[in-house]
């Protein structure tokens, strides 16, 4: 009977340790370093940053930067992603959430993070070795995956031709890159994919690593070295924080069954088309009437 009652009690708690509540929260940035004339604007804030006095600033995640001016703009997000804007250009995050609260190390961290970059160059650094992230980068050319990767992307655009020139970087990790005909492209650690000409039909080549490269992510380190002796503080950057979704059940396998699967709500998974082929404009002409179609009108 004391054995029965056993069983019975541990399949209890097994069954109740099957669901997991697993809250997700809108990620935020702090700005650390800035130079150069650009506008953030965040949900319908616009601010001007200053470095002298306003850094570090604490942004929520959902921001961009449009400058036509040169400018360079270092941050470090609540998930550990480091990453730096350099203008001119237009680059925004549209998506940043994760599971955990600012800067956590959690062997069950996860973050999601989706950013658009037009025009200027970024770099990213989310080898963070504790959190589980995935990156999309999304630019006219198409969509670039990474996930624990140390990359960068650079995008020029000429207005007159409408030609664009671009080259990505993968200094550590992989890289997936999907051109807008479905075409992909794998880069792996110390590779270069560069290209040029329309969006939808560009020319493009891999490489090996250059001084060049070597050259631009030494300077991206000395970044990081010099705002390494500015203090984050997680308080400010959980004042961005926000609960969006309060109980997302994930069942684990021991407990995956047709009656527990029902319940499960699964977050809402939100992925970009691809950009539109460009519209040729068509002009008909009409020719003129037959001398039977004469005759009969």
């Amino acid at each position: 009977m004391k054995n029965y009652f056993l069983l019975i009690l541990s399949f209890v708690l097994l069954a109740k340790s099957g669901f997991t509540e697993e809250k997700w929260r809108s990620g935020s940035l702090a700005l650390l370093k800035a130079n150069g004339q650009f506008e953030i604007a965040t949900t319908g804030k616009f601010m001007t940053v200053n470095e002298e006095k306003t850094l570090p600033a604490y942004e929520i995640g959902i921001l961009k930067i449009d400058s036509e001016e040169w400018c360079s703009v270092y941050a470090v997000g609540s998930n550990n992603l480091s990453l730096q804007f350099t203008g001119p250009g237009f680059f925004a995050v549209e998506r940043f959430e994760q599971n955990t609260l600012p800067l956590e190390q959690d062997p069950e961290a996860k973050s999601r993070v989706i950013v658009n970059l037009r025009k200027g160059r970024l770099v990213f650094d989310d080898r963070s070795p504790k959190i589980q992230s995935s990156l999309i980068l999304e630019t006219p050319l198409g969509r670039i995956n990474s996930s624990g990767a140390y990359w960068s992307m650079r995008i020029d655009y000429d207005e007159n031709s409408r030609l664009y020139n671009f080259q990505m970087e993968c200094a550590d990790g992989l890289l997936r890159f999907t051109d807008l005909n479905g075409e992909v492209y794998m880069l792996r650690s110390r590779q270069r994919l560069s290209g040029a000409g329309s969006s939808s039909s560009p020319s493009i080549e891999a490489a090996e690593f250059t001084n060049d490269e070597e050259e631009l992510f030494e300077s991206y380190q000395r970044v990081v070295d010099s705002a390494a002796e500015i203090e984050i503080s997680a308080v400010e950057m959980q004042k961005y924080m926000r609960i969006f979704q309060r109980e997302t059940k994930v069942a684990s396998p021991a407990a995956s069954s047709p009656s527990s699967s029902a319940k499960v709500t699964r977050p809402l998974i939100i992925e970009f088309e691809p950009a539109p082929k460009p519209v040729t404009p068509f002009r008909g002409e009409l020719r003129p009437p037959t001398d039977r179609e004469t005759d009969i009108f």
